[in-house]
Parts: structure tokens; sequence; C-alpha cells
């Protein structure tokens, strides 16, 4: 369809329908006409013959008809097209011999055909159209003027007109066809220009928008706008996952209903940044960095604000994590250095102590004051191996060992330490292959330690539950302790400092154990994880991967 405006066949054929249908609407019109001067005005029409004039138009809307079908049943439209055209002249033309020839009112049709020919055909249907008016028109009013055809003009008949009025005539309504031709299609072509860049701007809007639109899903800030009445209007993918509502949830409802810890803004800087708690509907609470601007219109008013929030929960974490290892590495090298320099005076006191005892005759009590001594050296030794313990100044040695029966041999260690007022049941399930590379020593003291917090949190009677088995996580495998107790519990804010060093709460506890936990832990790159209902039980889960070893062990 060469030289056609639509760029879809289906929408050519549908305009070609509309075509037709104003062309029936055309021939009603012009019938109605014929048909309501002949009845109203005395002496008939001048000029205008009605019966054959209703031939013709009956005639046009029987192609009319036919070019329905035609187009019902898929003829080439540009074929299609030129056929209408060329039917149309000539049933223009008969119309014009019918109603006077050359004094006829009809040729104005002639510019009708022309235009919808540059509509649907372009520059070159136009100007064919133009040349076919112009030769059918001109040779029309020829044959009139030699008599060739009978004349239905009086003007002709009577021999009024002179050769030069009619060639005048017929060069005026040919230049009139082309000039309609061109005028159109300059209109026609310039429209066309203009739908073009309409939908090229389009295109490109709607690619923007677009671009815009993935650009701000992908992004991991989450973006929210507010109008003027604090309703939220946007609401993208990253503020969805933070919060964990769905956007047609958070969309049209106020930001405070959503954020209700969400600080009003105090300060006279138009952007505020700063930091609120948030907590999701699943419990979980976040830490959340928030930024609020302004947003405003092309015309620089203020329309509303854009507020920027991110999820810190994890960079607060480790910034804590950092925090507490620094302290720990203070600590802890401070401890070693006084595990040394306590070492060795325990040492001479044990010594001096057992050569007293040896080579001095003495009594009962006596012997009771040395043992004493002697408990206290051992106790002052075992706070000392934590210390070592903590700063990770020990010698490691890593092996296979089987968990289950490392696990047997704590528990029958505690059953010795528990005072015999004190009930504790020790329910203890492992699978009994469990076979872990580690150190064996650090393990040991990190179940002991987990047990005997356990028992001690333990009232006159409960239960003290241990669980080992293998885990596989991805790439990652270990090993997984789970202690659990029915004792006291633990409070959300004691959760927030049971693993720092010295913080007890017990009347004869160090405050070491659950740091050293914390500290082998860390060793093996291992988690820790603590749930607690105060009053009820107390779940401890340890998860140690197997452990690698490095240069310097």
């Amino acid at each position: 369809m060469k030289g056609m405006l639509f760029e879809s066949e289906e929408l050519t054929r549908k305009r070609i329908n509309f075509l037709i249908f104003f062309r029936f609407l055309v021939l009603f019109f012009l019938l109605g006409l014929v048909v309501l001067l002949e009845h109203q005005m005395e002496g008939g029409l001048i000029e205008i013959y009605p019966p054959y004039y209703y031939v013709v138009i009956a005639g046009a809307a029987f192609l009319n008809f036919g070019n329905w079908l035609a187009n019902k049943f898929r003829l080439s439209p540009a074929i299609h097209l030129y056929t209408q055209i060329s039917l149309d002249l000539i049933v223009v033309t008969l119309l014009v011999y019918l109603t006077g020839g050359i004094s006829s009112t009809h040729p104005v049709l002639y510019q009708l055909v022309i235009i919808y020919a540059v509509i649907f055909l372009g520059k070159v249907g136009g100007f064919y159209c133009a040349s076919g008016a112009s030769i059918f028109y001109g040779l029309l009013i020829d044959a009139e003027y030699l008599r060739m055809v009978p004349s239905f003009s009086g003007q002709m008949v009577d021999g009024a007109l002179t050769a030069g009025f009619v060639f005048f005539r017929i060069c005026v309504y040919i230049l009139s066809f082309y000039v309609t031709a061109a005028l159109a299609t300059f209109l026609v072509e310039r429209e066309r220009r203009a739908t073009r860049l309409l939908v090229e701007s389009e295109k490109a809007f709607d690619n923007l928008s677009r671009l815009y639109q993935s650009i701000v899903e992908s992004v991991s800030t989450g973006i929210i706008t507010i109008d003027k009445r604090g309703l939220i209007k946007t609401f993208n993918r990253a503020a969805s996952t933070i919060t964990g509502l769905k956007t047609a949830e958070a969309l049209n409802r106020p930001l405070e209903e959503i954020f209700p810890s969400l600080p009003e803004n105090e300060s006279n800087s138009p952007t505020e940044r700063s930091e609120f708690s948030y907590k999701r509907g699943d419990g979980k609470t976040l830490i959340l960095g928030y930024s609020r601007s302004p947003l405003k219109s092309e015309r620089g008013e203020e329309i509303g604000k854009i507020i920027l929030i991110r999820d810190l929960t994890e960079l607060r974490q480790m910034q804590e994590a950092a925090e507490k290892n620094s302290r720990l590495a203070f600590i802890g090298q401070m401890a070693a250095n006084l595990a040394h320099e306590f070492r060795n005076p325990l040492m001479s006191i044990s010594g001096s102590i057992q050569m007293l005892k040896r080579s001095l005759p003495l009594k009962e009590e006596e012997m009771r004051l040395m043992d004493i001594i002697m408990r206290a050296r051992d106790r002052l030794e075992a706070v000392i191996r934590d210390f070592l313990l903590l700063s990770r100044r020990i010698k490691r040695e890593v092996e296979d060992f089987n968990v289950s029966h490392l696990t047997q041999e704590i528990v029958e260690r505690l059953k010795q330490e528990v005072p015999e007022a004190k009930k504790v049941n020790f329910l203890i399930d492992t699978w009994p292959d469990t076979i872990f590379t580690g150190n064996r020593e650090e393990v040991r003291h990190l179940l002991y330690n987990l047990l005997l917090n356990a028992v001690q949190a333990v009232g006159e009677e409960g239960f003290v539950k241990v669980k080992t088995r293998k885990y596989t996580t991805g790439e990652e495998c270990g090993i997984e302790m789970v202690v659990e107790d029915n004792g006291s519990g633990i409070t959300p804010e004691e959760k927030n400092l049971i693993f720092e060093p010295f913080y007890t709460t017990k009347e004869k506890g160090t405050g070491l154990g659950l740091s050293i936990v914390s500290t082998i832990v860390q060793t093996y790159g291992g988690t820790i994880e603590v749930e607690s209902t105060p009053g009820e039980k107390t779940r401890f889960t340890v998860r140690l991967p197997y452990y690698q070893k490095s240069e310097g062990d």
C-alpha cells in the first residue's frame, strides 16, 4: 500500500468503511434535496432531469454497496481505493451532466473526491484524482458545447455561450482541482508529520517513563512520595521489601499510619536525615535511616514530600559487633597479661603448700586449711584458663572427635556438681555418630558453660535439654548444639548484655562463661541465637562450621 498514510491494513479497511458510509450519506442528501426541490418549486427544476438523476443516484448507491462487499472480502486496499476514486469521478461527471453541465453546481463534488483521495492515498492519489476530474469535466463540457451529447443546460441549447467562455470555465475548474489537491496534500502531510512526531514523542515519553519506573523499582533504597495531605502516592518495590507491605496496601494511606515512629521535621533545613525504629507485621523491629525532602512541581511549588528509607539494622548490628569485638580484644589482651602475671605466683603457692604438707606434721584442722588454699588455687587457675580462652592465647589442636560422647561426659560431670537439694532432669538428644572437626577443649568449654548456665537458671526443680546434630546449609556444614532450660528466663534488656565480659546476675559468677562461648563461636565463624521467655524458658542455639585451619594455628 505504497503512498497510503495508515500503518495498519486493518485500520485502513475500517476507514474505507467509514468512507463508504459517508458516501451513502452524501447520496441520500443529494437525492432528498432533488426530491424536495422538485415537489416544492413551481414548474419543476430548471436544468435537472430527475428520472436520469435518480437512476445515477441509485447506481452510485449500488456501486457503494459493492465497495463494501469488496472491502469485506479483503480486496487489496490500494486497488480498492483507486477503483472507488475512478467510479466516483464517473458518477460525479454524470451528476454534473444531468444537472446542467456547464451551469451545474455539482462540480464541487469533484473536490470532495480529491480530498479523500489525498487522505487515503497521499500526494499521488490526490493528483491522480485531480487529473481524472480535469479530463472528465473537460471532455463533458467540450462534448456539450460541440453538440456531441444532448445538453440539459439552457445556455448551451440557446447558443448563448462563446467558445472563449467555455474554455475559461474549464480552465478555472481544472485549476481549482489541482489547487485543492495541492492544498489537501500540504495539510494532510503536515498533519501526518505532526502525528508522526506526536507518536514518536509518546514513544519517547513511554520509554522514559518505563526507564524511570525501572530505575525506581530497581534501586535498593525505598522511595516514597506523599502529597500535601500526607497521603502516600508512590511506594516502590524496595520500600515494600523493607516494610513487608504490598504497594497496594500502602497507597493513599497517611504516612504516619505506616510509620508511626517517624519523627516530625522540626529543623529549618529543607532536607532532613535521621533514623527511627520500625516494627514490621512479622514482629521484627528494624532500624531505618531516612531522608525527607520537599517535592516540587515544574513551577517550583511544593506539592508534597519525597522520603527515602534504608534498612540500617544489619549495619548497626555490625557496628555494635565491631565495637564489642574491639572491647573484647582489649579485655582479652589485658586478661592474658594478668593471667600470666597471676599464674607464676599461683604455681609458687601451690608448690609451697605441697612441700609443707609433706614436710610438716600437720593437725587435722591445719590440713583442712591447706585443702581450702588448694581449692582456692584451683579456682583461680580455672579463672586464668577462662581468661586465656577469652583472649585466644591458648594453643589450638584440631582433631576429629565425637560430640555425642563429649556431651555425655559433660552431663555426667555436671550431675556430680549439682547440689543434692536441687533436682535437675537432664534430657539428652544427640546423634550417636556426630563427628566434628575442631578443638576438643574449646567445644568442651562451650558446651560446659552453656549447660552450667542452664543448670544455674533452673530453680529447685526443672529440666535441662541438650541436643546436638549435624547441619548443612548450602556449601557450609557443621554441628548444631541446642541447650534449653525451663528456668527464670532472660529479659530483653539482659539479652543485649549476657555476652559482655564480667556481666553476671549470679552471686558467685565471674561473668566470663557466656563471653567465652561468644568468643569460641566467633573463632569458628559460627552463629549463636538466644530465644527466651522471662519466667518460662531459655534456648541457646549454636552452629559451628567445621574448623578450617589457617596460618598461625
